[in-house]
């Protein structure tokens, strides 16, 4: 198990600032927990390696993420699209009610496979 904790401070607006997100890494979960948005995307980049999850398949787990934006959901098309390169599924649980509506509004809601 991985646990990673990435905060990412902006100090030119305090109402941004200390935004973080929470990775566990638990077999082939990857639990996250927190903000998934553009003050934390660069380190979930940075933090998540796919070739080092299940061959075949992993979860992304959503139930604790508290916000996501446009960010977060080219994230996760990003990173379900290097899954699939790798010939891994990717699945996503407990997707918040915010990423399905951003998705629906960029037309690609079709491309989030709940687990």
């Amino acid at each position: 198990m991985s646990d990673h904790q990435v905060s990412s401070d902006n100090n030119s607006d305090n109402s941004i600032a200390n935004k973080t997100v929470n990775i566990v890494i638990e077999d082939c979960v990857i639990h996250l927990s927190g903000q998934v948005n553009r003050y934390t995307v660069p380190e979930l980049i940075a933090g998540i390696d796919i070739n080092l999850l299940c061959k075949e398949q992993f979860i992304i787990d959503f139930s604790a993420v508290s916000q996501v934006d446009t960010a977060g959901l080219a994230w996760i098309l990003k990173i379900m699209g290097q899954g699939r390169q790798s010939g891994q599924a990717v699945k996503l649980r407990g997707i918040p009610s915010q990423l399905t509506n951003l998705a629906r509004i960029s037309d690609v809601d079709n491309l989030l496979s709940p687990a």
